[in-house]
């Protein structure tokens, strides 16, 4: 009788010890890392020098009458194609004063070789009399 109550006793005792004991912990368990915020997005700064260059071309047609000035009758057909190249250059500065504010200068120049829609052309090459 004496052997059953000390099984129980060691029983009772193991089973209260593993109730109050804390969870286990294996020595090799990884350990979550804190979580750290991205570091913000800076605006990008839009300051500096640039330069820069354009060429382009265009062409078009013009079709039309004549009107006489003095009767307002219509004279002529006309009828010609204007073509037209262009190119040109630009430099400048822009300064960034906010994320929001940008001051800039800016110079170009370009040249084309469109004379005023081709009204540099005599009346006769544009069909007129």
């Amino acid at each position: 009788m004496g052997g059953d109550i000390m099984k129980k006793f060691i029983l009772r005792s193991a089973a209260l010890a593993a109730m109050i004991s804390g969870p286990a912990m294996a020595a090799d368990m990884p350990i979550k890392a804190p979580y750290n915020a991205p570091p913000p997005v800076l605006a990008y700064d839009w300051s500096g020098f640039y330069i820069g260059a354009h060429v382009g071309y265009d062409w078009e047609s013009a079709n039309g009458h004549s009107i006489h000035t003095d009767t307002g009758a219509f004279g002529q057909s006309i009828s010609k194609r204007f073509t037209n190249a262009f190119a040109g250059f630009q430099a400048g500065y822009n300064y960034m004063v906010a994320p929001n504010i940008l001051l800039g200068v800016e110079a170009d120049v370009s040249r084309n070789n469109a004379g005023a829609w081709g009204l540099e052309h005599p009346a006769t090459e544009l069909n007129q009399t």
